[in-house]
């Protein structure tokens, strides 16, 4: 005969399976994780960082803002295996991929002309495991269909990669498969995240973190840290920079010039 007796309230079901919590409990992390290197944001999130072998999903009022920035930390911390920007909205530039201390040598940018490519060559990448970590932007004005997102989620389960997809936010209003997903507002206090679909219980109120937290630290001689400086603000006006190659290259550490990188804007 099946008892129908009830747990005990004091039960913790995380003990009885991972996948269950208390509807006022964050979910329990299963799986691994990377650590966001952000310890308000980690308080936030299941396993205390951003999951792999899953699809995360950044939602942006514009491109550009701080999502790579907000990424940074723990794309620092892979020490092997290519960080591929996919469909970027803009070129990269790589004096500020530099400052924010990623290994240029195997950061790979592939841009494409169909939103069909770029959602078929992230597949692929996540599938075949090509990559430490994959950046997918989604074009402005353009929909991924849900069927696209659930193949792309099936396919990150195949691998342990870092797999964010970063969405307009109207794109918040649409079903999708991803466990995890933040919307992303930067003003001039800081970044504001809202954690709006995680496992476990809602988020309280957004979080902000100081746009200190989020510039890049240059290690500069005093008289350039003023180009420098103006270098980063018409990177978050412009979203380009126009220098002379040569002295850039000139100041960039080795591994920005390591495998024929170049520090002019990608054509």
């Amino acid at each position: 005969m099946f008892s129908t007796t009830s747990p005990h309230p004091n039960t913790n079901l995380e003990n009885l399976h991972p996948s269950l919590w208390r509807a006022s409990q964050l979910g329990r992390g299963f799986g691994e994780y990377l650590d966001c290197g952000h310890p308000s944001l980690a308080n936030e999130l299941p396993g205390a960082g951003w999951p792999l072998a899953n699809l995360t999903e950044l939602l942006v009022q514009q491109a550009g803002s701080a999502e790579l920035q907000l990424l940074s930390p723990a794309l620092a911390q892979l020490r092997e295996g290519q960080i591929i920007l996919l469909n970027t909205p803009y070129q990269p530039q790589i004096l500020a991929l530099s400052a924010l201390r990623l290994d240029l040598s195997r950061v790979l940018w592939l841009p494409c002309n169909k939103p069909q490519d770029a959602l078929w060559a992230a597949e692929q990448i996540v599938k075949n495991q090509a990559c430490s970590a994959l950046l997918l932007w989604q074009p402005a004005r353009q929909n991924f269909k849900s069927d696209a997102l659930r193949r792309l989620h099936l396919a990150a389960q195949t691998g342990r990669s870092l797999f964010c997809l970063i969405r307009p936010w109207e794109s918040q209003l649409s079903p999708s498969p991803a466990p995890l997903r933040l919307k992303l507002a930067l003003d001039n206090t800081g970044l504001q995240i809202e954690v709006f679909k995680r496992r476990g219980a809602q988020q309280a109120k957004p979080i902000v973190l100081p746009l200190k937290d989020l510039v890049p630290q240059f290690s500069l001689p005093a008289s350039h840290y003023q180009l420098y400086s103006q270098l980063y603000s018409q990177l978050h006006t412009q979203h380009h920079a126009n220098l002379d190659s040569s002295f850039v290259d000139s100041h960039l550490p080795a591994a920005a010039r390591a495998g024929g990188i170049s520090s002019a804007l990608v054509e």
